[in-house]
């Protein structure tokens, strides 16, 4: 009867070994899938976050079409001052160190889909329907170029660890708010560009640009209102029913980051784009990359394998940072090309007007529906002190 009773215990502290050995593995399994993921998902937040840092730079270039008046919206080249920015500035050093990066106009001048926009308004048949949406969605560019513009130029001042650490968190936030005022925007506009549907392209030729005039008979002024009736039936289809009016801004927006990315740098007489800074983000802040990496390790540790396999995980990570593994994950690399920090002022940008469009200007003031005499008594001052 004992031996029966001594074989089941055996049989039965066996299986809690075996059980125990399951758990184990499942575990281990866990811990190697959530390190992978973990991973991953860090990869790939601090090269967002090397994008975010190039944003910045570019910015701080003020290369980007927020001028309606300029190129790519008109034919007027825009005058930009060429300025060295900082990147990859050391810290807790003195003198502040720091390489250069730079972002030349020439090579950031064409925007396919803006010179698109601008070669159709210009073609001396257009209508007043390919105008109204082009103004649309002109000036969503111009309102989402100008404000990313202008918060990305504000973010390059804080210390670039912070652009680092937070910057896709803030940029994912601010974006938000964009798309969320974008919305409201695209409605205003929507009806303050109506007023194309009482012009009339005058220009009968096949050459030249088209001459806008604000027409007062009643057949034009008859389908004027009626294609105003009609766009709002379509704007409340378009918000309802097909909803297209949302799809407007989100894509504005993706198309003015792309933009941003897009641009081309000058780095170390190189040629450089986003992808160069990301590798270089991993490449000279590897000691904080690895940093954020073994915390999260060590958590995942803890939660999936228990309190020992925790406690070794640390003890691994800190035999490495004190160099008894020959890894060297937490050393940084010492960075070339290294000069003193120069100002985070904004590069000062201006847009001249040619004679031809101010003379065209003023006699578009001319016009009983742009301001009257008041308006042109202005013009006419200005034309004189010119």
């Amino acid at each position: 009867m004992s031996s029966t009773s001594d074989t089941d215990a055996i049989d039965e502290k066996k299986g809690e070994d075996t059980e125990s050995n399951e758990n184990f593995g499942k575990d281990i399994g866990k811990f190697l899938i959530s390190l992978v993921i973990i991973i991953f998902c860090l990869i790939l937040y601090f090269s967002s976050a090397g994008s975010v840092l190039y944003g910045c730079k570019v910015a701080q270039a003020n290369i980007l079409p927020t001028d309606e008046k300029c190129m790519p919206y008109e034919n007027n080249t825009p005058n930009i001052q060429p300025i060295k920015i900082n990147i990859f500035e050391t810290m807790f050093k003195e003198p502040a160190l720091s390489q250069k990066i730079s972002f030349p106009y020439d090579k950031n001048s064409t925007n396919t889909i803006l010179d698109m926009l601008r070669d159709y308004k210009q073609k001396p048949n257009t209508s007043n329907l390919t105008a109204y949406f082009i103004s649309i969605l002109e000036s969503l560019f111009v309102f989402n170029f100008s404000s990313f513009n202008t918060f990305l130029n504000l973010l390059n001042q804080v210390p670039e660890c912070m652009i680092l650490m937070f910057g896709p968190l803030i940029m994912m936030f601010y974006t938000c708010i964009m798309l969320f005022v974008d919305f409201f925007y695209v409605i205003y506009l929507w009806f303050y560009q109506m007023s194309w549907f009482f012009s009339v392209n005058t220009n009968t030729s096949d050459t030249g640009k088209p001459k806008w005039q604000n027409s007062i008979a009643p057949s034009k002024l008859a389908m004027g209102c009626f294609l105003v009736i009609v766009f709002s039936i379509v704007f409340w289809l378009g918000l309802l029913l097909i909803p297209f009016i949302p799809f407007i801004p989100f894509l504005v927006v993706m198309v003015c980051i792309g933009t941003i990315l897009s641009c081309k740098g000058e780095m170390n007489n190189n040629v450089v784009s986003v992808l160069s800074i990301i590798k270089d983000v991993f490449k000279y802040n590897k000691v904080t990359v690895s940093s954020v990496i073994s915390f999260f390790v060590i958590l995942c540790a803890f939660a999936s394998l228990g309190s020992l396999p925790g406690l070794i995980s640390i003890a691994v990570v800190g035999l490495i940072y004190f160099g008894m593994f020959s890894i060297d994950i937490f050393n940084s690399i010492n960075e070339e090309n290294m000069s003193k920090v120069v100002s985070y002022d904004q590069a000062k940008r201006t847009c001249k007007i040619s004679k031809s469009a101010e003379i065209m200007n003023f006699f578009k003031n001319l016009n009983p529906f742009n301001g009257g005499g008041k308006k042109l008594t202005e013009e006419i001052k200005k034309l004189n002190k010119k």
